[in-house]
């Protein structure tokens, strides 16, 4: 199975660390960026926003992330083209 593209990170922020100093606890990944949620769930939270405001929709919430999914994904090849 080919390994699903995730676009990186959709809001990478810089951080410190908590006390100021190497020996403290990180914030964030090892190269000091916090990644938060990927581009591809950035996506598929707009294309939910989307299917939410159609009512008829509402009937079957599984399919519906799903598809939000898959709306994400043909996103992501888009900006790859």
């Amino acid at each position: 199975m080919e390994k699903i593209k995730n676009g990186g990170p959709a809001f990478p922020v810089e951080c410190d660390w908590i006390d100021g100093h190497p020996q403290g606890r990180q914030t964030a990944n090892h190269a000091g960026w916090h990644e938060g949620m990927t581009l591809r769930d950035y996506f598929a939270a707009k294309a939910m926003q989307g299917f939410a405001a159609c009512e008829e929709q509402y009937s079957n919430l599984d399919t519906m992330a799903k598809a939000a999914y898959i709306w994400a994904d043909a996103m992501l090849r888009a900006r790859e083209a």
